[in-house]
């Protein structure tokens, strides 16, 4: 299937057509086993999830590669900002947590206006091998362009995304918002973008990805995605949504990676739009994140190799 092929980091043409189009990339040997494995066992000791990947002497390099940043320069087309908005967790359970309805999501992302491109991506490194398992990442093929309408939605979902066809619609979710106090992400607005028929569609196409160590997928932060894919043994190209796959028994299934260990950083362009993102997301991220600086040494070595780099989060503290 030509959605669910994956690159090498010199395809940089094949990267930014595919990308555009679909939302995601499965990038091949962006890093060697041995060497994510050394940067983990150096730093294991360090790990704290609330922790930007800058704050430690060897998993900081995962950003900073400077072949990536080039390949992903000319995908997102434009020069590449760090923001500082990395994690890693590490020895974590993929049992499901979440009901199926609740697993489909976007990234701090919704309501958008689905006639712009947001050049903002999540990057995600895995030290497990889940060519032969479940427990990995699910994508709604092309759904950052798009609004869907899924057995994933909920009543008063449905019902608010048809009211979002209207001005009327769209003020009224904002009076409620007010009027009830209703918490949101910081990144989204509280009146929402009105919707046209053009960016509606019924149920998105999906694909699990399946990563070796050493890989790197990469979504657009507006894409529909999930973790805990099932892989089917005797279909394993068939990947369902998350309410059609709940009802598989795991017995027709492949093992699950458990526990995981990955890294994810997110990388973004300088536009307008990439920008107002940003300045939203740090505010929205916690101050014990911010409270942990960066080492000298990874701010030096992520200025020599993006074209900015925004340390404007860590003024929450001051």
């Amino acid at each position: 299937m030509a959605d669910s092929q994956s690159f090498f980091l010199h395809q940089k043409k094949e990267m930014e057509d595919f990308f555009w189009k679909y939302g995601y990339l499965h990038i091949k040997n962006v890093y060697t086993q041995k060497d994510i494995n050394a940067f983990l066992e150096a730093d294991k000791d360090l790990v704290d999830i609330e922790k930007d990947l800058s704050c430690y002497p060897n998993l900081s390099r995962l950003p900073s590669n400077k072949q990536l940043i080039d390949a992903l320069s000319h995908v997102l087309k434009g020069e590449l900002v760090y923001s500082f908005d990395s994690s890693i967790c590490i020895n974590t359970s993929t049992d499901e947590k979440l009901k199926p309805s609740q697993l489909l999501h976007r990234d701090n992302q919704a309501e958008f206006n689905f006639n712009t491109n947001l050049p903002v991506v999540r990057c995600g490194v895995y030290w497990q091998d889940y060519t032969n398992a479940s427990g990995g990442l699910k994508v709604a093929i092309g759904s950052h362009k798009h609004e869907y309408i899924s057995l994933n939605f909920t009543f008063k979902k449905l019902i608010w995304l048809f009211l979002r066809f209207s001005k009327w619609g769209c003020k009224y979710i904002y009076n409620k918002r007010i009027k009830n106090k209703i918490k949101i992400d910081p990144t989204v607005e509280l009146l929402p973008n009105q919707l046209n028929l053009k960016n509606l569609k019924f149920f998105p196409k999906y694909v699990n990805l399946y990563p070796k160590p050493g890989d790197l997928l990469l979504w657009n932060i507006r894409l529909l995605h999930q973790g805990y894919a099932r892989k089917i043994s005797f279909f394993p190209n068939l990947s369902l949504g998350a309410r059609f796959e709940s009802l598989i028994p795991w017995f027709l299934c492949e093992k699950k990676v458990s526990p995981r260990t990955a890294a994810f950083f997110v990388l973004q362009t300088d536009d307008e739009l990439a920008q107002e993102y940003r300045k939203k997301r740090i505010h929205a991220l916690t101050k014990k994140h911010w409270s942990y600086q960066p080492l000298k040494s990874s701010i030096q070595s992520l200025e020599e190799n993006f074209h900015k780099i925004d340390l404007s989060g860590y003024k929450k503290i001051t």
